[in-house]
């Protein structure tokens, strides 16, 4: 009997454990219209990746299924925090996307976001300014050499590394 009752303890503990695990919090309104407005910056366009095709990589419009009233940490190209709902990585590389990208863009908005990729799109420009960014060193020399289609980058007011 003693193991009966040792046995039910352990299984309620692993469905406990395997609850807590499988529990992935939704992002925010905040967030999810950030980023739907950000999405309204831009417009399709096939040509604007045709690196990726060249790369032999796969390329779609991910911001093409992003809908209002879903959550955002299951859209493509965005990674969301399991425990919180914060988005933490946005990757919109092959995204066939065209437009620029402006210093009030709601971008900024998404405070906990740790990476963005951006790579094989076509923007006009990238305005950067007086947006309180801190731009350090591998970021600025990887913006740098892959960002090679961009026409104009803006860094007014922004904290730049300073080299010795």
């Amino acid at each position: 009997m003693g193991w009966l009752m040792w046995s039910y303890q352990l299984l309620c503990l692993q469905l406990l454990l395997f609850q807590s695990l499988s529990y992935v919090s939704p992002c925010s309104h905040d967030q999810s219209s950030a980023l739907l407005q950000f999405k309204q910056l831009f417009s399709l366009d096939e040509l604007a990746s045709d690196l990726c095709v060249k790369q032999g990589y796969p390329y779609y419009p991910k911001t093409e299924y992003w809908k209002e009233g879903t959550d955002c940490c299951s859209w493509d190209g965005v990674t969301c925090d399991t425990m919180t709902g914060n988005v933490i990585d946005l990757d919109l590389s092959c995204s066939q996307l065209y437009g620029s990208i402006p210093s009030n863009s709601s971008l900024f908005r998404l405070s906990h976001l740790q990476r963005l990729d951006l790579a094989f799109n076509h923007f006009v420009s990238l305005d950067l300014s007086s947006n309180g960014v801190e731009i350090e060193t591998p970021v600025l020399e990887g913006l740098v050499r892959n960002v090679t289609d961009l026409k104009e980058l803006i860094l007014d007011d922004t904290e730049l590394p300073t080299y010795s």
